[in-house]
C-alpha cells in the first residue's frame, strides 16, 4: 500500500471510529513500544500497518492502560492478516487480563463495495474478531452497523475459577468457604457477587504472612502477587486517615495507590477504650481532637507493628512522638481486647461496625471514642488493572443501596449477642475449679454440651493424698480467645524435707486464636514462675510443634524467653484420616530434671495418648 493510500486509511479510519467513540489514539515507535497520542477516555485505537505484534506489545499497552480507569477497551486495525493470527492476538492480550479486546481486520485488497460502519459508509471490507476467555469462544464475522464492538463479556463469567484469597477477621472474613457456620460479611458479599456474575471460587488461604514493615502496600502487593490472586478478601486493611488537621504530620502511605486497587465501601474505624475516668454515660462518645488530647487521656496506644511505622516513627509532633515511646507493638489486635477488659488503661482500634457488636456485649466495661487519626477500608483487594474491578463495584454498589449490606450487619450482630448470653447463661459445672479426690466420680463432672461454639475443654487434677496444694489459677470456662489451665502449688506433707511445685495443666481451644492465647496464658505464668524453682506444664496446646509456622514458632519463642525446657515428644494425637500431630506438650524448669517420658502407643481419648512424666526433684536444702 503506497505510503498516500496508508494516510487515506488512516484518516478513514480516525473519522470513523475515534470520532464516535471517546478513545485514546496511539501509535507505535520504532521500538514496538506504544506512544499516547490523544488522551480522552479508555477506548485504544491502534492501526498496524507493517510490523507483527508479539507479547512485548501486549505487555507495554497493558502498562498503558494502568493509567486509565476502568473498564479499559481496546480496538485494534489490522491489514491482511488471516484468522490465525487475530486469534493467537486475543489470546495473548488475555494473557495480561484485558477482556475487551476487539480487532477488525479489514482487507484492503477487495473489489470497491459498500457496507455500513457506525452509520457511515466505506469503500473497505472488515471483519470484526473478538474472543471470550471465560467460554474460550473466539469468533469472526462481516464487520457492520448493528455489530457491537465490545460485547458485555463481563456479566456471565461461565463458571471460570478465581483465585481468591481469605484472611480471618470476623465478622468481615472468615478465612474459609468450607466451613458455613460462621460465615463473614465480606464473605456473603462474596457470594452474591459469585451468584452474579456466575464464577467459582479456588480459595487460597495464606498460612503465612511477609514481616510487617512501614509499607503496607508492599505488605499487600507480596501477598497478592505471590499468590496469583484475582481477589483478595481482608477486613484488617486499615488505612491513615486525614482527621487531623492538616500539617500536623505527614504520613508516607496516606494512601494506597500504584500497587493494588482497593475496592469496596469506606467505614470509620474508631478508638475503643474504658475510660473509667470520663463521662460514665456509656451512649456518649468521647473526642479526641489532635494528638495532644489522645496523649494526655493517660491512654496506652495498642497498634500493630505496621500501624506504629506509618503513625508513629515518621511524625514530628512532640504528642505524637510521646504516644509512640508508650505505644504498645502486638500484631493481634484481639489482645487489646482482652487487655482493656483486664486494664482498662489502653486504646483499641477497631471497625465501626465490630465496635457495635462489642459495645452490646460489654456496654458496662467500655467505652466507643471518635478517631483523631485513623480510618479503616473494609475491602476487597485485586491487581492493579484487574479486569473484575468495574464488575465488583457495580454490584457492591447495588448491595450497598439496597440495604443487604444492613441486613448481614444485623444479623450478625443479633448472632454473635444470642451465642454470647447462651455461653454465659448455661448450668454447668466449670471442671476447671474442680480438685478430684479420693473416690469422686469424674463422669459427674461433664459439663452441658450447650455452650454455643465452644466444644471439649475442661481442665482437673488427680491428686495423691499424701501431697499438699494451694489453688493460685482456677479461671471459669472461657471463651475462644483464652486457654482454660489451672495452676497448683504442690508440695509434700512433710515440712523437714518439703519441696513447692508449680504444677499447670492446660487446654487451649482448637479453633481460637493461638498467639493471643498463650499470649495471655505466660502473661499470667510470669506472675508465679520467679517463686518457684520447680515448674511443671503439661496439656494439649492445640499447636502442632512439628511444623514450622507462625504458631510453632511463636510458642517456641514464649518458652525459650523464659527459660523453660520442651521436652521432646514423638508425636501425641492421631485421628482416622490417618494423620498424627504433637500437640500434646510437657514444659518444664530444666532438661537435667528430666527423669523419664513416655508415650503411649495406643490413643485412649479423643485421639489423644497417654504422657508421662518422671521429674527429679533436687534435695532440699539442709
Amino acid at each position: 500500500m503506497s505510503r498516500e493510500s496508508s494516510y487515506n486509511m488512516e484518516n478513514w479510519i480516525y473519522s470513523s471510529f475515534a470520532s464516535q467513540v471517546p478513545c485514546v489514539w496511539i501509535d507505535i515507535d520504532v521500538d514496538g513500544v506504544p506512544v499516547l497520542l490523544q488522551k480522552s477516555n479508555s477506548l485504544f485505537l491502534y492501526i498496524e500497518v507493517e510490523d507483527n505484534v508479539n507479547k512485548h506489545f501486549t505487555k507495554n499497552l497493558k502498562s498503558l492502560t494502568l493509567n486509565f480507569p476502568a473498564p479499559i477497551r481496546v480496538l485494534l486495525i489490522m491489514f491482511n492478516r488471516n484468522d490465525d493470527f487475530s486469534t493467537r492476538y486475543l489470546e495473548q492480550f488475555w494473557v495480561e487480563q484485558l477482556v475487551d479486546v476487539t480487532i477488525i481486520r479489514i482487507s484492503i485488497f477487495e473489489n470497491r463495495r459498500k457496507i455500513g460502519i457506525i452509520h457511515r459508509e466505506t469503500d473497505y471490507a472488515a471483519t470484526v474478531h473478538h474472543y471470550n476467555p471465560f467460554t474460550e469462544a473466539y469468533t469472526n464475522e462481516a464487520l457492520d452497523s448493528s455489530i457491537r464492538l465490545f460485547p458485555a463479556k463481563l456479566d456471565d463469567l461461565h463458571g471460570y475459577r478465581l483465585r481468591v484469597g481469605f484472611v480471618e477477621n470476623l465478622p468481615y472474613t472468615l478465612g474459609s468457604q468450607k466451613s458455613k457456620e460462621h460465615m463473614g460479611i465480606y464473605d456473603s458479599l462474596l457470594d452474591l457477587i459469585q451468584s452474579k456474575l456466575n464464577f467459582s471460587v479456588e480459595p487460597k488461604i495464606p498460612m503465612e504472612y511477609p514481616p510487617m514493615n512501614d509499607s503496607y502496600t508492599g505488605l499487600l502487593l507480596e501477598i497478592v502477587s505471590k499468590l496469583r490472586l484475582d481477589v483478595f478478601a481482608t477486613g484488617g486493611l486499615v488505612m491513615m486517615g486525614a482527621s487531623v488537621p492538616a500539617g500536623v504530620v505527614t504520613f508516607r502511605e496516606r494512601i494506597l495507590f500504584g500497587c493494588i486497587l482497593v475496592v469496596g465501601l469506606f467505614y470509620s474505624s474508631t478508638i475503643l477504650a474504658h475510660l473509667t475516668s470520663m463521662n460514665l454515660d456509656m451512649d456518649a462518645y468521647v473526642r479526641f481532637e489532635n494528638y495532644r488530647d489522645l496523649d494526655e487521656s493517660g491512654l496506652i496506644p495498642f497498634v500493630p507493628p505496621y500501624l506504629f511505622n506509618l503513625t508513629f516513627v515518621h511524625g514530628t509532633d512532640p504528642a505524637l512522638r510521646r504516644l509512640g515511646k508508650k505505644a504498645y507493638q502486638n500484631e493481634d489486635g484481639r489482645t487489646c481486647f482482652i487487655w482493656l477488659l483486664d486494664h482498662a488503661n489502653v486504646s483499641c482500634i477497631f471497625g465501626q461496625k465490630l465496635n457495635s457488636i462489642l459495645l452490646k456485649l460489654h456496654s458496662d466495661r467500655m467505652k466507643e471514642a471518635e478517631p483523631c487519626f485513623w480510618s479503616a477500608y473494609r475491602t476487597f483487594i485485586m491487581p492493579q488493572g484487574s479486569p473484575y474491578t468495574s464488575s465488583f463495584n457495580r454490584i457492591i454498589r447495588v448491595a450497598q443501596e439496597s440495604g443487604i449490606f444492613q441486613k448481614w450487619w444485623q444479623w450478625f450482630q443479633n448472632d454473635a449477642v444470642r451465642k454470647h448470653n447462651k455461653k454465659f447463661n448455661v448450668n454447668a459445672v466449670e471442671t476447671s475449679a474442680v480438685l478430684l479426690r479420693d473416690k469422686s466420680n469424674d463422669r459427674g463432672l461433664r459439663s452441658s454440651d450447650d455452650l454455643g461454639y465452644m466444644r471439649g475443654g475442661g481442665v482437673a487434677f488427680y491428686l495423691h493424698n499424701s501431697l499438699n496444694f494451694a489453688v493460685l489459677e482456677s479461671p471459669s470456662v472461657p471463651d475462644l480467645d483464652e486457654a482454660e489451665f489451672m495452676m497448683l502449688d504442690v508440695s509434700t506433707a512433710a515440712e523437714s524435707v518439703c519441696q513447692h511445685v508449680l504444677v499447670v495443666v492446660l487446654y487451649r481451644q482448637p479453633d481460637g486464636p493461638a498467639g493471643l492465647a498463650l499470649t495471655l496464658f505466660f502473661s499470667v505464668l510470669d506472675n508465679y514462675r520467679h517463686s518457684f524453682k520447680n515448674i511443671i506444664i503439661m496439656g494439649d496446646f492445640n499447636v502442632d510443634m512439628n511444623r514450622c509456622d507462625n504458631f510453632s514458632r511463636h510458642l517456641s519463642t514464649l518458652i525459650h524467653e523464659r527459660g523453660l525446657y520442651l521436652v521432646p515428644s514423638p508425636n501425641t494425637h492421631f485421628t482416622y484420616r490417618p494423620s498424627s500431630t504433637l500437640i500434646d506438650l510437657t514444659i518444664i524448669d530444666e532438661s537435667s530434671k528430666l527423669l523419664r517420658y513416655s508415650v503411649g502407643d495406643v490413643p485412649i481419648a479423643g485421639g489423644h495418648c497417654v504422657t508421662v512424666l518422671g521429674y527429679r526433684l533436687p534435695l532440699a536444702p539442709g
